[in-house]
């Protein structure tokens, strides 16, 4: 939603199968993360994860204009460090110097990785289409779980992730 409200703000030309394809691939996301049992909403985390994905959309727009992907996400994340110190002191949960410094490292590594290789394409993508192809990055964790950490594969899985190819698909079709 983030990157589409920027993406019209900045007179991108958004067009009904863009926004057809958007909604078939966020769909699919909804039906992965939909609850099997009952669920209670949590006011204060649905709240940080709002912030925390609108964050993320402007980020990727302001990515862009990176010139050089791996000096300009090198500096973003060490400006991140002293935000994320934070929750080292505030936590409730005592994550502990060796919690901190795994998130560090894997934020820098395996996160700053994929930050690079998305500043990298992000200039060649129209930012409504950019914000269609981040829908696809929560079946590509689950899909690695399935590969990797013997997760379940489900149905429910196997349909959000057809609901979000074709959604990207449907998104692609230009007007005759």
């Amino acid at each position: 939603f983030t990157m589409f409200g920027l993406a019209a703000l900045t007179s991108e030309e958004i067009t009904l199968w863009r926004i057809l394809g958007a909604i078939i691939s966020f769909s699919g996301v909804c039906v992965l993360f939909l609850p099997t049992e009952t669920f209670e909403i949590k006011i204060n985390e649905m709240l940080i994860m709002i912030l925390a994905a609108a964050g993320w959309g402007v980020y990727s727009f302001l990515g862009k204009n990176a010139k050089e992907p791996l000096l300009e996400t090198t500096q973003n994340l060490i400006w991140a460090i002293p935000f994320v110190s934070i929750f080292f002191f505030i936590s409730p949960d005592g994550i502990g110097v060796k919690g901190l410094i795994l998130a560090i490292l894997s934020g820098a590594i395996t996160s700053g990785l994929g930050y690079v290789v998305w500043y990298s394409i992000l200039p060649f993508l129209k930012t409504s289409f950019a914000a269609i192809l981040q829908l696809s990055v929560p079946l590509m964790a689950a899909i690695a779980g399935v590969l990797f950490f013997s997760e379940e594969m489900t149905m429910e899985l196997v349909f959000a992730t057809i609901l979000v190819i074709l959604g990207t698909f449907v998104s692609l079709i230009k007007r005759q």
